[in-house]
C-alpha cells in the first residue's frame, strides 16, 4: 500500500460520546475525548483490506468518565475502589 493524502481530523460523536475522527481515503480512526479510548479503527470501503472494526464495543451504554457519579466506595475498599467502578462505565474497545 502506498501512503495516501488528505488526512482530516474533525470533532464528532460516536455512540453518544464526544469523539475525534482521524481519517483519509485509506483508514478511519475514532478516539473518545473522555478517557482517550480508541473506539474504532477500520480501513475504508474500497481500500483493499477488511473494513471490519477489530475493537470490542460493549453492549451497554457508556458515559464520559468525568460524568460518573457513583456510590461511595465500599468500606475498606481503599482509595482506588471508586476508580475501579468508574472505568467500566466509560471504557470500551481496548484494554488499558
Amino acid at each position: 500500500m502506498r501512503p495516501r493524502a488528505g488526512l482530516v481530523c474533525k470533532l464528532s460523536s460516536w455512540h453518544g460520546r464526544q469523539a475525534f475522527v482521524l481519517e483519509n481515503d485509506l483508514m478511519r480512526l475514532i478516539t473518545l475525548t473522555g478517557g482517550g479510548h480508541i473506539a474504532e479503527f477500520r480501513f475504508r470501503e474500497g481500500s483493499g483490506p477488511s473494513t471490519l472494526n477489530p475493537l470490542w464495543i460493549p453492549p451497554w451504554k457508556t458515559i464520559e468518565p468525568y460524568l460518573y457519579r457513583g456510590r461511595k466506595p465500599p468500606p475498606g475498599g481503599g482509595k482506588d475502589a471508586r476508580v475501579k467502578v468508574r472505568l467500566p462505565a466509560g471504557g470500551l474497545a481496548h484494554a488499558d
